[in-house]
């Protein structure tokens, strides 16, 4: 009887390291996954600034060749 309790320990023991060393590993993969995040969401941001600038450069563009060109009549 004893020695069974004494294998069921030693197993819960085992299933508890386990479960440190997963819990462990997903915190870091969650951290990673923020950072990811972070940094994505970072890009993102600079994409939509850069699309707006070109955007408005073109639109000056649009703006320069109206003024040069003559209007057909």
């Amino acid at each position: 009887m004893e020695l069974d309790y004494a294998k069921r320990w030693n197993t819960l023991g085992a299933d508890l390291e386990k479960l440190r060393i997963d819990q462990t590993s997903l915190a870091k993969d969650v951290e990673y996954s923020r950072s990811a995040a972070v940094a994505a969401t970072k890009r993102a941001e600079d994409a939509e600034a850069r699309a707006i600038e070109a955007e408005t450069r073109l639109s000056r563009f649009d703006e320069e060749v109206a003024q040069r060109v003559p209007v057909p009549q």
